[in-house]
């Protein structure tokens, strides 16, 4: 990690910038006297003593006897790890809290950013209660997989894609998957009873909407799925190699 790295990484946890490069130059340089900090800094020798105190009262600095004296951040590491798991802890309730904020609303959101758009879908399919619909172009590999990943094992799945190799690699039986052709323009995902849509040009999703109880698109889905069965079946079986 870079000395920026590890004082951006102080400074999230809550000390100043000054308790932030002295503490993260320590971490770096190991046991130092107040000249050298103070020299290495540019900050002057009172302030560096402040400093120092407020660490060790803290347990993140401890002072090495001698002439002249050294400190060091070595009993830093146990207290940064409690740190980071408070802080840690602070931010998931934080964000659960926001979550259902964000689940209580109804109507259709616009997501303006893909991989917020998808990250949303992720979060939603991770913890689906009875349905995961998706169509997906054969473009657009790594979400499809990603999808797969994040799917709850309480929800029923089923995948449309516009790729007879992409559905071949993923290893969906007919009953799970379904090839369907041309390949749709778009990735639609029903999700219980939420609906998520976005158009894809080339081979990226340029923005996302966020739909609560679209029937439309359900039923959309109910035809492409019983419409295209019988073709994935032959789809198979014809560019499949036949076993001897």
């Amino acid at each position: 990690m870079s000395d920026v790295g590890i004082r951006g990484f102080l400074r999230e946890l809550g000390f100043s910038g000054r308790e932030a490069n002295v503490l993260g130059l320590l971490l770096e340089k190991g046991a130092l006297t107040v000249s050298e900090i103070s020299d290495s800094l540019g900050i002057a020798r009172p302030h560096i003593y402040t400093v120092l105190k407020s660490l060790m009262r803290r347990g993140l600095v401890a002072r090495i006897v001698g002439r002249p004296a050294r400190y060091t951040a070595e009993p830093a590491v146990y207290t940064l790890r409690r740190l980071f798991r408070e802080k840690t802890k602070m931010w998931e309730s934080i964000l659960e809290e926001l979550e259902l904020r964000i689940k209580s609303y109804r109507g259709v959101l616009l997501v303006e950013d893909s991989s917020s758009f998808l990250d949303i879908l992720y979060l939603r399919a991770k913890e689906a209660g009875f349905r995961v619909w998706l169509v997906i172009p054969g473009v657009l590999e790594h979400t499809v997989k990603e999808l797969l990943r994040n799917v709850s094992r309480r929800a029923e799945l089923r995948v449309v894609i516009g790729s007879l190799p992409l559905l071949r690699g993923l290893d969906l039986p007919p009953t799970v998957g379904r090839y369907v052709e041309p390949a749709s323009p778009f990735l639609l995902a029903v999700v219980d009873n939420t609906v998520f849509f976005a158009p894809v040009v080339g081979e990226k999703i340029i923005w996302g909407v966020v739909i609560e109880g679209a029937r439309e698109y359900v039923d959309y889905f109910e035809h492409i799925w019983s419409e295209d069965y019988v073709t994935t079946l032959y789809k198979f079986r014809m560019k499949s190699p036949k076993q001897y």
